[in-house]
């Protein structure tokens, strides 16, 4: 799981406190690697990535084969079933 995000865009604070930092999100990615890329920083992995726009999440199994992404406004459902199917 590679989240790309900017702490100066409200957004990113947002889902950080309400889905990021909740329970449902903590249980679903244990056992799992999760980034949290500041584009603020370095851009480059966003760059690489083609990401434009923030709050975006990025999902690869565990052969490094992205399964998808979520980007603003992110559904949480989506962002789970991603989550769940990236195991599979």
């Amino acid at each position: 799981v590679v989240y790309f995000r900017n702490p100066s865009v409200p957004a990113c604070l947002e889902f950080e406190k309400n889905v990021l930092m909740g329970s449902d999100f903590t249980n679903r990615v244990q056992g799992m690697d999760a980034v949290f890329e500041d584009i603020s920083k370095s851009g480059l992995l966003a760059y690489q990535f083609g990401i434009s726009q923030v709050p975006h999440v990025v999902i690869f199994n565990s052969r490094g084969d992205q399964v998808g992404e979520v980007v603003h406004p992110i559904d949480v459902a989506q962002l789970g079933a991603l989550m769940d199917s990236s195991r599979k």
